[in-house]
């Protein structure tokens, strides 16, 4: 990361007051990571954080440990 644009302070950053504004952001950041890093990892484990910005606890549970809400129930 040494382009200088990677180096550039945002200008103009809107900030993030909603669920909705959380959205917007991930698609800008994938956008990136797609269009200038397509190779990266990254936007693999956005992808997935982005299907659960909208999911409650045990929906986020159930999404990445499929047995998480047993083992929960069994510990407390």
């Amino acid at each position: 990361m040494t382009k200088q644009a990677d180096r550039r302070p945002s200008r103009g950053a809107v900030p993030i007051a909603s669920r909705d504004d959380v959205l917007h952001s991930l698609d800008r950041i994938l956008g990136y990571y797609r269009q200038h890093e397509p190779s990266n990892p990254v936007p693999v484990l956005l992808a997935r954080a982005r299907t659960l910005v909208n999911a409650d606890f045990a929906e986020i549970v159930r999404n990445l440990i499929p047995d998480g809400l047993a083992l929960l129930d069994a510990h407390g």
